[in-house]
């Protein structure tokens, strides 16, 4: 062997520890990340636990706030629409009481006009 393939042998040799070296460094943090991270995902839980409840918790007060509100609003739906029904046959009940009754009244009073007018045209036609 020559000088030239020790040389490189040992270089081969002293990167090869070298890579090692950085292969352990890196996984000793990448345990110690890991570590923290799970740290990091418990106190998270921990922190976020009562207020997702208590999101949870609003989301359904608002659900049966919804729902609530729905109902009231179908009550007053009903009773605007009963009330518009009862409306329509009261106007109705009364046009058909009332249109015939006033019908002849005007027919009479027309009628009474046509008979005033037409004597007072015979009286002034006669002298």
């Amino acid at each position: 062997m020559d000088a030239l393939t020790i040389v490189l042998l040992v270089v081969i040799g002293a990167i090869s520890v070298f890579q090692t070296t950085c292969l352990v460094r890196l996984s000793l943090e990448g345990r110690r990340t890991a570590r923290g991270l799970e740290r990091l995902a418990e106190r998270l839980v921990r922190d976020l636990g009562p207020a997702a409840r208590e999101v949870g918790r609003a989301a359904a007060n608002a659900g049966q706030l919804s729902e609530t509100v729905l109902a009231g609003i179908q009550r007053l739906d009903a009773v605007a629409h009963d009330a518009a029904e009862s409306w329509s046959r009261t106007t109705q009940r009364l046009n058909e009481a009332f249109v015939p009754t006033v019908a002849r009244l005007a027919l009479a009073a027309a009628g009474w006009r046509v008979a005033r007018r037409a004597f007072a045209i015979y009286r002034r036609l006669r002298g």
